[in-house]
């Protein structure tokens, strides 16, 4: 994580390069920092106790799900949100990782991306693994609380939404990307999900990192630094 922040950030955080216009492969680079960013900063609020940023995090990394295990990602993510009682969310993530179970199970098979497509998550079919991270025990348990889940009139089988602030479509209530227009929103650099409007954002004095306010203060009054450039001393904003 530290070479690569160095190579595409610099010292100060801020990068070094526009990321947006950058060839192909400066910006895969910069798609992996962040993968080891929200990882190696999972792990930090996992040991201070922050689990709802945990859950964020492990949210945020379906977006990268090309890049990781992908069965790993929506394992983790899915059971994160079950444990917050996020249970729509879950019950969704769930269904893609039995689906990818399944799909490593009869090669012919398919996965069904119709929950995805108002999302930035890619496409599952990109990185299956030869086989599956998990004992036959911890899938059979996964789907069968998600037939349970599914059956329930309490629980719908879908994602949340937020109004894109450019074309005004609804779109993915995590995602930084518009599925409809691609307008792009500031990623947090503590959770990873998008920072819309000002009342609601704040900015690393150092690296100028930005991040939601409360997600903000609840790590850094743990963790007392920037998780994004590490600076030492930076404080909560009322």
């Amino acid at each position: 994580r530290d070479v690569l922040y160095q190579l595409l950030r610099g010292s100060a955080g801020e990068s070094k390069i526009n990321i947006r216009s950058a060839p192909e492969e400066v910006k895969q680079l910069d798609r992996f920092l962040k993968v080891l960013h929200l990882s190696s900063i999972r792990r930090v609020c996992e040991q201070v106790g922050l689990k709802s940023l945990v859950t964020k995090q492990c949210v945020s990394l379906l977006r990268y799900s090309d890049l990781v295990p992908v069965d790993v990602a929506f394992y983790h993510a899915g059971e994160r949100c079950r444990e917050e009682s996020k249970s729509e969310m879950a019950l969704v993530f769930f269904n893609r990782f039995v689906d990818v179970t399944e799909m490593l199970e009869d090669e012919d098979g398919d996965i069904d991306e119709t929950e995805f497509l108002m999302t930035d998550i890619p496409s599952s079919h990109k990185n299956l693994p030869k086989k599956s991270h998990f004992d036959e025990d911890a899938i059979e348990e996964i789907r069968e609380w998600a037939l349970t889940a599914g059956m329930s009139n309490n629980v719908q089988c879908q994602l949340p939404l937020r109004k894109c602030t450019n074309c005004g479509k609804k779109t993915y209530l995590a995602g930084v990307t518009c599925h409809n227009c691609k307008h792009a929103v500031p990623e947090c650099i503590v959770t990873g999900w998008p920072v819309i409007g000002a009342s609601n954002a704040v900015s690393c004095p150092k690296c100028h990192g930005r991040a939601l306010k409360d997600a903000w203060n609840s790590f850094v009054l743990k963790a007392k630094a920037c998780p994004w450039c590490e600076q030492r001393g930076v404080k909560p904003v009322c």
